[in-house]
């Protein structure tokens, strides 16, 4: 089990294999600020017309009504929706546990784009707006599913989807009760690092 003295998430951890430098300059010894770019403050903006539309069905505005084929075949998916949900994972006792988001021994940290429950059935989406999906990564669809099991304990089977708005594609992925904290052992060397 890994050392659970700070608290990491997708985006931390991606950054991190992806340049260390990078990660120490802006996540340890700050150097870097952060710039939000028109490509990011698109993005951001995109999932808060998602969020809205599925959580209040707010119309879309203009720029984002070309997701709106997409959202609706969400919105009819059966049951319970948790727009941004923000989900965390602490270590206690040598066990991963659902804990607060901000708690003091928060492990793993992460905010799903949309949760469907429907008893031992969930869905999780993460709405992704890059131009395809040949590189897909889909470790971050497997945390949010190890942090959605502990959360709602009578989730058996999560279905997970990369949902590529511009590109039209999708990247899916299942799990299962009994490998839901496999990634972490996947992730576990660089997690170490």
């Amino acid at each position: 089990m890994p050392d659970a003295h700070y608290a990491w998430s997708y985006s931390s951890i991606n950054q991190f294999i992806t340049c260390p430098k990078l990660y120490e300059a802006s996540r340890v010894t700050k150097t870097l600020p952060y710039t939000e770019t028109d490509v990011i403050k698109y993005g951001k903006d995109l999932h808060s017309a998602a969020e809205l539309y599925i959580s209040q069905n707010t119309p879309l505005p203009k720029p984002f009504e070309f997701i709106k084929t997409h959202l609706d075949m969400l919105n009819n998916i059966k049951g319970k929706k948790f727009c941004e949900l923000k989900l965390g994972l602490a270590i206690r006792d040598g066990r991963f546990v659902a804990c607060d988001f901000f708690a003091a021994d928060v492990y793993f940290r992460g905010v799903a784009d949309l949760v469907i429950i429907d008893g031992e059935r969930a869905f999780v989406v993460d709405y992704k707006t890059g131009k395809n999906a040949e590189y897909a990564d889909d470790k971050q669809l497997g945390l949010l599913a190890a942090a959605i099991f502990a959360r709602f304990p009578s989730v058996k089977k999560v279905k997970g989807m990369l949902l590529f708005v511009i590109a039209k594609q999708i990247v899916k992925t299942e799990y299962n009760n009994e490998q839901k904290y496999d990634i972490f052992v996947k992730l576990s060397e660089d997690l170490m690092r």
